[in-house]
Order: C-alpha cells, then structure tokens, then sequence
C-alpha cells in the first residue's frame, strides 16, 4: 500500500492469503489508510527506523482513529494483528503519453538492492523500457530527483536525472514526467486462535531434547560432528565447471546489460575495484560519444577450471557480436563485428560472493570488424570484450 491509498475491508485487498482448512479469510471492517511512512536511516544506509502512520477510517471517511506501527510491531484492528516489517521503498508516479492520444499512468514500486538504493522497470504504453533509480537520504526523505534511463529494445532513447513534475520528450512524440514520490510499505495481517497449539507443540519439543541430552549425553556431540561434515562437504568443495559456467554468464550479462544503459552500476556486485574502474572509463567514453554498445553472446564453452582457495580461474571461449547504437534513437552505428575470444577470468570470493577481479584474452582475439567508431590499444585488450585493432592505437 502506497502513502494515500486507502486499503478496502474486502478479503481481495490482501495479496496473500494463508489460511488453514477451518479458518475464513481476513479483511477488516473499516477502510484504512496509510496517511505516511515516517523512515530514517543510518549515515552507511542501513534502515535506523521505520513507522506506518494509519487512519482507520469510520463509514468511508477520513474521520477515524489514528494509529502508529513501529516496524516488527503490531495493533488490533478488526478481530486481527496488522504489523509491518522492512518491506518498503519510495514509489515512483509516471504520467506517459505515448503520441498524441495514448496516456498510461503508472505507479512502480522501487526495490532496495544496496543499503540506501531503489530500482525498478516498467514497460510504457508504446513498448519502451523504463528503468528507475532513487537513493533515500539518511533523513529518509522522499526523493525529489529519479535517475530514469528509457530504451526500446536494446537501444538507449534517454539518460538522465529527472526531477518531480519534470517531462521529458521521447523520439516517438511522447513524453515521460515523474507525477510524484511516495512511499509504499507491505502491510500484513494475521489471525490465528489456535496460535496456543503450537506454543504448546514448541515447549513439548524443547521438553523432549532436554530429556534426550540428560539419558544420552553423547547425542547432542555425535549430531554437531555430522553437521560439521555435512558443512565442510558442502562449503569448502572445488568450483565445478557448472558453476563457473553460471559465473561467468553472470558476469556477461550485467557487463552486456551496463553497457547497453550505459549504466557502470549494474556491475557494481560483480567486479572488483580494479575491473569496476576500467569498466567505468570504457562505458563513460562511449556514452560521451552519444553511443552504445549493444553485445551479444553467440556462445561460450568453459576450457578450463582452476580453484585454490578463495581464488578461482575460469579459461572460456567465447563467440560475440557487437552493434554500436546512439543515444536518443537507438539506431545502429556503423556495421557490427563478430569477435571470437579465449578469454582468462581471475575471480576472488570476497563476503561470501566471487567478484571478477581481472580478464585477460589468453590468446590474440579474432576480430571481425576492422574499423569503427573508437578503438583502444593492446595494453588495454584485457578491459573485456570490445571491438578493434590490436597492437594499434586510433583515436575517434
């Protein structure tokens, strides 16, 4: 439910419903409305406080009773418990009109995927692709400014920061403007009388390994060496070619797709430091030129897997083709190539995740296109996949 929308006392207002073989759907008796979302976070983004402002609204009106739900709290409403957790975002009011008549109005519900950052895509009227971007401030105010990217297949049609009550032209005659910033929250509820039953079903478990330690106290030895065997088997294993197949693809969709949007970020949980800094330059000159790399990987094969320790190498062979396409228009630049690699990944697990650390081609690539928009040299052959002429230098 977003700020202002008002939740009916109907059991088709819940998304979920989960209930027993006895039980009856819930729904509440009076309309309530979510009059604010009261949040503040840490200066490192991560959630500080989080509060629901309700209005439990009387015949249909705004006159009620007010109510506050701290997070991981709950209040009495109707005969059941409503309580929130930290499932919220701002929300995003588009207004799009597509030529001269078509209008859609869209509310999209932003996303946490990093501390204090949202995002979120929907698709327009015309088939366009909108994806959004907002970070909250440590105040948690709601966010005056949206980073929208808008493209139409793979071409990037616009970039930029958008403020609320900004319209922005499209190619095809349409406009995009942000109408507002809200917030949303996931509001549950639950009812359940027989609730005692498994209270009493918990005491009688923790009744029963009590007794079970005190007439066999070697159980509770014997079951902690059978985990540890369990996880040594299961965490310490050697990274199966599988599994680095799946890691390198993940790595060459986020990388296809950030160059696509013209977005670094995108990687910004896959690479390193060093590879995010040579990406961050490769993306950034292009975008400068007003284009865009379209990749696409016609095919991959793993050659060879190599794991020690926290360090894994992945040899692939790999067979791609690139399009340049320019910003606003997405058409495309130039004739495309068709480049074949044997590439080398060095990736290093770091929190529990294999970051790409650096790629280096383990042999001359084989180029198809040998002229272009823009080409770099052989020293920097190992910044990943890009079109040209090695050992050459070409400025655009």
């Amino acid at each position: 439910i977003m700020e202002g929308e008002t939740l009916p006392p109907s059991a088709t207002a819940w998304s979920t419903q989960r209930t027993g073989a006895l039980a009856t759907p819930i729904r509440t008796t009076q309309p309530i409305v979510l009059t604010a979302l009261d949040t503040r976070l840490y200066p490192s983004g991560d959630l500080a406080h989080l509060e629901a402002h309700l209005l439990l609204s009387t015949n249909g009106t705004l006159a009620g009773n007010m109510a506050r739900i701290p997070v991981n709290n709950s209040i009495g409403v109707s005969g059941i418990r409503l309580f929130i957790g930290t499932d919220y975002g701002p929300a995003v009011l588009t207004e799009w009109q597509g030529g001269t008549t078509l209008t859609q109005r869209v509310a999209t519900l932003l996303r946490r995927v990093d501390h204090n950052r949202f995002e979120a895509t929907f698709v327009g009227p015309t088939g366009e692709q909108a994806h959004l971007r907002a970070e909250l401030q440590p105040q948690g105010q709601r966010p005056d400014v949206i980073e929208l990217r808008i493209m139409k297949e793979a071409g990037l049609l616009f970039s930029g920061v958008v403020r609320k009550g900004e319209r922005i032209p499209l190619p095809n005659g349409g406009t995009i403007a942000i109408a507002g910033t809200p917030f949303w929250i996931r509001l549950h509820a639950s009812r359940d009388p027989s609730l005692w039953l498994v209270y009493a079903g918990l005491a009688c478990a923790v009744a029963g390994f009590i007794l079970l330690y005190a007439f066999n106290k070697r159980t509770p030895v014997i079951l902690l060496f059978l985990f540890c065997i369990a996880g040594g088997a299961t965490g310490c294993g050697p990274v199966s070619p599988v599994e680095a197949r799946r890691l390198v693809e993940r790595y060459n969709a986020a990388v296809s797709e950030a160059y696509r949007r013209g977005d670094v970020r995108l990687v910004d949980n896959i690479v390193g430091e060093t590879e995010g800094r040579k990406l961050v330059g490769l993306i950034g000159v292009r975008t400068d030129m007003g284009i865009t790399l379209d990749p696409t990987l016609l095919s991959l094969d793993i050659v060879e897997v190599k794991n020690k320790g926290k360090i894994l190498h992945v040899m692939t062979r790999e067979h791609w083709r690139y399009r340049d396409r320019r910003i606003g228009s997405g058409e495309v630049v130039g004739k495309e190539s068709e480049d074949r690699y044997l590439m080398l990944y060095e990736f290093l697990r770091t929190n529990d995740l294999w970051m790409v650390e650096r790629i280096d081609f383990a042999a001359p690539p084989e180029i198809g296109r040998k002229e272009g928009l823009w080409f770099t040299s052989r020293a920097d052959d190992d910044t990943l996949h890009q079109p040209r002429i090695p050992q050459e230098h070409h400025t655009p």
